[in-house]
């Protein structure tokens, strides 16, 4: 009986760790994509701002 309680805990243990580096890993992934899309409207606004300051004749 204690054997089984021992590995019901182990189980359960595991698949809590498993949880925890899927949304770890999830987080990672939001993170970047933020990033980047600040980096991409960042690099339109200037982009935009530089037009602006030299328009075609």
């Amino acid at each position: 009986m204690l054997k089984e309680q021992v590995k019901d805990e182990v189980k359960q243990n595991i698949e809590e760790a498993k949880q925890n580096l899927k949304q770890a890993t999830i987080g990672r992934v939001e993170t970047m994509t933020r990033k980047a899309a600040k980096r991409v409207e960042a690099g339109q606004v200037s982009l935009m701002e530089r037009i602006r300051e030299n328009p075609a004749p």
